[in-house]
C-alpha cells in the first residue's frame, strides 16, 4: 500500500519513530516505541495504533462526514493490530465541520468499537464539534468510558499517557 502524503522517520540514534502526514501537517512521535501507522495520507480521518501504550490515536481534518467516521470504524475493526481493550484518543482539533446528524451520532456511539472498560477521550476546540462530542458521550451512557475535552493535555492525562508527544506542525 502506498502512503503518498505521508513521511516516516526513524532515528537510529534515538530510536524515535515519527509519522508526519504532509497533507495535514500532523506529526506523531512515539519516542521509539513500536506503533503501526494506518490510514495516513489525505484522508479526513486517520489513525495510528501504539501497541506499547495500548492506545489508538485517531485524528480528523477538515469536514468529516458520518460516512467517513463509519469507514474509520470499519478500518479499525479490520486492522490486524486492533485490540478492543486499547484506549482511544480522538483528536478533532483540526476538524472544521463534523457533518453528523443527531441520529448519526447515536449510530456511531452505538457501534461499541472498543471495550466498555476502555477509555475514549474526544478533543475538540471548535464549539459545535465539541457539542457533537458531548452528544456522543451522552449516547454512550454508562456502557462506556467516554470523556470530551477542550485540551489535548487534559485528555492525555485522563488516558494516563502524559508521556505521549503529539506535535502538530502546521
Amino acid at each position: 500500500m502506498a502512503w503518498p502524503a505521508c513521511t516516516y522517520f526513524c532515528s537510529e540514534a534515538s530510536g524515535d519513530f515519527e509519522i508526519a502526514a504532509q497533507a495535514s501537517k500532523y506529526s506523531l512521535n512515539l519516542n521509539g516505541e513500536s506503533a503501526i501507522a494506518i490510514g495516513a495520507g489525505h484522508m479526513p480521518v486517520s489513525y495510528k495504533i501504539d501497541k506499547k501504550r495500548r492506545l489508538i490515536v485517531t485524528w480528523g481534518e477538515g469536514c468529516v462526514t458520518f460516512a467517513e467516521v463509519r469507514d474509520h470504524q470499519d478500518r479499525l475493526l479490520n486492522e490486524p493490530d486492533f485490540d478492543e481493550t486499547f484506549n482511544q484518543l480522538v483528536d478533532a482539533t483540526r476538524v472544521t465541520k463534523l457533518d453528523v446528524s443527531a441520529e448519526e451520532a447515536r449510530v456511531i456511539a452505538s457501534r461499541q468499537i472498543v471495550a466498555s472498560t476502555s477509555r475514549r477521550a474526544f478533543v475538540a476546540t471548535e464549539p459545535s464539534i465539541y457539542g457533537v462530542g458531548r452528544m456522543m458521550e451522552t449516547y454512550h451512557g454508562s456502557k462506556a468510558q467516554v470523556c470530551v475535552f477542550h485540551s489535548l493535555d487534559a485528555a492525555l492525562a485522563w488516558l494516563g499517557v502524559e508521556d505521549l508527544i503529539l506535535r502538530k506542525t502546521w
